[in-house]
């Protein structure tokens, strides 16, 4: 009897003979469908985020139980200058995130605030879509990759593990991703080379935008540097790209 020893290579020449036809199978063949599946992905997304958050069950962790909840509390009732460090240096974190769930488990059950929470987070995969969009546009398959890109996204492990809690990584990451999308449109924009009124009012937006995210939570601030950055590699003029690199910090 002979003996066949496994052989990577050839494993993956066929896998790839085997697969090359499946994005062509599935996309491309009508925009109306694949705009519809987006939507539809879209939509599950908000839906079936928001039961995993439910099922998941209520955030304790830690941070929520030292300042998450004292924050916003502290806030309304100006105990900043009578309190001294009770949640240590996170009694002094931008409270305006919490103030919303602080209000939110104020008014709802905590079953509809976690829904609610997860179905936010599942807006994520509305952006990560628009944005892999833009990357992939030129791509033949690039709706297929797009779609596939957005579902990896929210199913990270990252990604999952913050769904419903206060840690706000994936509540700010809306933001974020908001600024990115309009950075991408502008760098792509053909008034990039002759900037006017709305193309600056656009930089305003995005750099408000990073801003923001930066302000609600200081660890994405290297992402608002970052899309400033991104200018100085845009395909045009070096002035134009200093003048809205430039701009867009200023308003960050």
């Amino acid at each position: 009897m002979k003996w066949e020893f496994f052989n990577p290579s050839s494993f993956l020449q066929r896998f790839r003979a085997k697969t090359s036809r499946i994005p062509s199978l599935l996309i491309d063949h009508s925009t109306v469908i694949n705009k519809s599946l987006g939507w539809m992905l879209s939509l599950a997304a908000l839906v079936g985020l928001g039961l995993y958050s439910i099922s998941e069950g209520q955030d304790i962790s830690f941070d929520l139980q030292n300042y998450h909840l004292y924050n916003p509390y502290a806030y309304l009732n100006d105990r900043i200058l009578i309190d001294l460090f009770p949640a240590g240096l996170q009694s002094y974190f931008n409270p305006f995130l919490d103030l919303a769930y602080f209000a939110a488990i104020s008014i709802w059950s905590p079953l509809t605030v976690g829904f609610l929470l997860g179905a936010v987070h599942g807006l994520n995969f509305l952006l990560l879509l628009r944005i892999s969009r833009g990357v992939l546009k030129e791509h033949r398959f690039g709706e297929f990759y797009s779609l596939s890109l957005a579902v990896a996204g929210v199913l990270s492990v990252g990604f999952l593990s913050e769904v419903g809690t206060v840690f706000h990584d994936d509540s700010v990451t809306l933001i974020l991703m908001l600024s990115l999308w309009m950075t991408m449109d502008l760098i792509d924009s053909p008034a990039r080379e002759q900037p006017d009124i709305r193309h600056n009012a656009k930089i305003l937006c995005a750099g408000l935008l990073a801003g923001i995210a930066s302000g609600l939570k200081l660890t994405f601030s290297m992402y608002a540097l970052a899309l400033c950055v991104s200018f100085l590699v845009a395909d045009t003029r070096w002035k134009i790209r200093l003048q809205s690199g430039i701009f867009l910090v200023c308003r960050s």
